[in-house]
């Protein structure tokens, strides 16, 4: 929910062209600076998968993580999004799908792009999941001392690697390799944290503490954290201690049931909603989503076309997610 926020309402010149009452901090429109909170989406994204993982690593017990098969099944998903997306490309945008031969492939294995820019991290993560068992074990059995060592070299490469994607631009497929690399290298930090958390059971510890103070000091503390995170600049260079305090927070307030079975509901097509909803900001339909013309219209209508493209993807998904990634170790 909040990348399909942040892909909305970053580009400040179609927001401008839509209706608000609400404007906050040198005029800007409020909703335009709220996507200074959603830009921490990817780093929570990434620490989660990385402390889901290490959950799984743990138990595990040293018997197969599976990730061969959950590598797959992701690019299964992707495929059968790419299947459905890139001939309605071919329909309605035919300056851009399919391209050349070359960039169809290029495209379908994760390593360029240009179909969607919200795809940039599929692949990344995608190698991350596949040899997150040799990432855990690693981590695992290192030491507290070594454990800082290496959070720190990984957070020095972290930021060298947001500089060198920020100024670099890729020619040719090894360029773009390279690039791909580099991305895994700069979500390692935070699949890392992930890691670690889990390791030395941070979150519990963390939550046993929140769970001590009234609820009302823990909102308080929720608004505080995002008030700060708005006067920041938009870098997500300074989304490490707002993604640490945001989860735990967000975790310890007792949400109303019905909200919590509403974020459990859109979890389950989150996946998809990631890898369809760009289509619908700009890609296939070019901007005519926001003549809807109100900010809150706008984003209902995007949530709604990426749930219906979920439940699509969905019924074409897990027949041959059994057929093709069953035998898969």
């Amino acid at each position: 929910m909040m990348m399909l926020w942040l892909h909305l309402f970053s580009n400040i010149e179609m927001v401008e062209n839509c209706e608000h009452s609400l404007l906050f901090l040198n005029g800007k429109p409020f909703v335009y600076v709220l996507t200074k909170i959603a830009s921490c989406c990817v780093p929570i994204y990434i620490f989660l998968g990385g402390y889901g993982l290490a959950i799984t690593y743990q138990n595990a017990n040293n018997h197969s993580m599976h990730n061969g098969r959950r590598a797959l099944s992701l690019f299964v998903n992707f495929w059968i999004v790419c299947a459905i997306f890139v001939p309605l490309g071919c329909i309605i945008n035919p300056v851009l799908y399919p391209g050349s031969l070359s960039t169809l492939l290029l495209n379908l294995c994760g390593v360029i792009y240009t179909y969607n820019g919200a795809w940039w991290f599929l692949l990344p993560y995608i190698i991350l999941t596949a040899f997150s068992s040799i990432i855990n074990r690693r981590i695992f059995a290192n030491s507290p001392k070594q454990d800082v060592i290496m959070l720190v070299v990984l957070g020095a490469l972290h930021i060298l690697c947001y500089i060198f994607k920020d100024i670099y631009i890729p020619k040719d497929i090894l360029e773009h390799m390279l690039v791909v690399l580099i991305n895994c290298i700069f979500m390692l930090f935070f699949f890392g944290v992930g890691i670690i958390y889990v390791k030395y059971d941070l979150m519990h510890k963390i939550l046993r503490r929140l769970n001590l103070l009234p609820i009302k000091i823990l909102f308080f503390a929720l608004i505080i954290l995002c008030f700060i995170r708005l006067l920041l600049g938009n870098s997500s260079l300074i989304n490490l201690p707002f993604v640490l305090f945001f989860i735990p927070l967000i975790i310890s307030i007792n949400i109303n049931e019905n909200i919590k079975k509403l974020f459990i509901f859109l979890g389950g097509h989150s996946a998809n909603m990631w890898l369809t909803h760009y289509f619908f900001c700009h890609y296939i339909m070019g901007g005519l989503i926001y003549q809807l013309y109100y900010p809150i219209v706008i984003f209902l209508f995007l949530v709604l076309l990426s749930l219906l493209s979920s439940y699509v993807i969905q019924w074409l998904f897990y027949p041959l997610k059994s057929m093709i990634v069953k035998n898969i170790r």
